[in-house]
This record gives structure tokens, C-alpha cells and sequence, in this order.
């Protein structure tokens, strides 16, 4: 069976359909993940690609992902790495799509209070986001020799820290503050800026700096 969660999973749900497999569309939390195990569809594998970072209560997608797992079942998801955001000010990432941004120190503290671990750390295909196989913590599974290192690596970048997200907001109102008086500067020698293609990114910079 497929979930397809109602927030992000209409067009997988409908080519799941569309080929004959059984998929059942609801909003994946606590009932659903109940109602799977009940239904005896407990997971061997669940993935959820670009999920926790959508919701707004990522505690109760860990503690859903945990009731959904078979004991020795294994959960692989994605999402943007808050590492390679700080470590790039890629402020622009950051949209409405999106409740939260995670590093590997958060997901590994929030799982262990719902009763998972991590198994693996890879990056994803995507550039810039972070994929990690993680199961329930009673699970007789090995964690890999990958985790650590990434770990060790967030904690030099300052993950730990508030000051590491102070200077970040610092080093974002400056470049947002250049490129505004770039346009300024256009603006003023009657010169016009053209741009092609529909980026995200790009349109969320944009609208920091206040361009029309």
C-alpha cells in the first residue's frame, strides 16, 4: 500500500492508481500510521522524500514514522540540508512551503525522543539536501559509519550555536541590502534588468529585496 500524504502526494498517489496499485490517500500522522498496522500494512520501507520539513509538528511525523515501521523496518526521507544553507547563505532557499529546516544534530535529538535512530547519512540526489535511513531504536540494525563525520561536520559549522544563525541573518541583510542598491543603481540610470525562468529561489530573492 501507498500513503500519499494529502500535503505533497496527489501525483504520486494518482500514478500509483493509474497503474493499478493500492494506495490509500489520507494525511499521514498518528490515526493513518494506526490504521495501516491495524490493516496489517506495517512498512518495511517508508519513504517520505520532502515531508518533514512541510509539516508543521515534525514530532508527530517521527512518532507516526515509528508506528508505521515493522520492527525491523527501515524509514528513508529527505529534505534541505540546514548545513549547506548556513554554510552557503542560501537565505533564498527558505519559502512558504517549507515549516522548518533541519541539521542531522536536530533529526538525531528528535528521533531519539520518539523512539528511533539513525542508520545511514547520504546527500541526496537533489544539490543541497540531506537523505537519512533511519529505524526504530530497538531495531537489531547497524548504524553506518557515515553519521558521525556528518555530525562532527555540522558541530564545526556551529549548528550547535545561536550565534551561527545570528551571523547568518547578519550575512543575508547584507547581501539583500548590496543587490537592493544594485537595482537602486540600475533604477536610477534608467537602465532595465530582464530575467527568464520561473527558479523559486530566484523569485524568493526577488521578493526579499523588495524588487517588482
Amino acid at each position: 500500500a501507498i500513503v500519499a500524504d494529502r500535503m505533497a502526494g496527489f501525483r504520486a498517489a494518482d500514478m500509483a492508481l493509474a497503474r493499478g496499485v493500492p494506495t490509500r490517500v489520507c494525511h499521514f500522522g498518528d490515526f493513518s500510521a494506526h490504521s495501516l498496522v491495524k490493516d496489517g500494512h506495517a512498512a518495511d520501507l517508508l519513504i517520505a522524500r520532502d515531508l518533514i520539513s512541510r509539516t508543521v509538528d515534525p514530532t508527530r511525523f517521527a512518532r507516526a514514522s515509528r508506528t508505521a515501521l515493522k520492527p525491523d523496518g527501515i524509514l528513508l526521507f529527505e529534505f534541505p540540508h540546514l548545513l549547506e544553507m548556513i554554510e552557503q547563505t542560501g537565505f533564498e532557499a527558505i519559502c512558504h512551503e517549507r515549516a522548518s529546516y533541519f541539521s542531522l544534530i536536530a533529526i538525531e535529538r528528535l528521533f531519539a525522543l520518539r523512539g528511533l535512530r539513525i542508520l545511514h547519512v547520504a546527500p541526496a540526489l537533489r544539490a543541497g539536501w540531506l537523505r537519512v535511513f533511519a529505524c526504530r531504536s530497538e531495531s537489531p540494525l547497524a548504524p553506518s559509519s557515515e553519521i558521525e563525520p556528518m555530525i562532527r561536520r555540522e558541530v564545526a559549522a556551529g549548528l550547535d550555536r545561536i550565534e551561527t544563525f545570528v551571523q547568518f541573518a547578519e550575512r543575508s541583510q547584507s547581501i539583500l541590502t548590496r543587490i537592493g542598491a544594485f537595482f537602486d543603481q540600475l533604477k536610477t540610470q534608467g537602465k532595465t534588468a530582464v530575467a527568464f525562468g520561473a527558479s523559486p529561489r530566484g523569485n524568493a530573492l526577488l521578493s526579499y529585496c523588495g524588487v517588482r
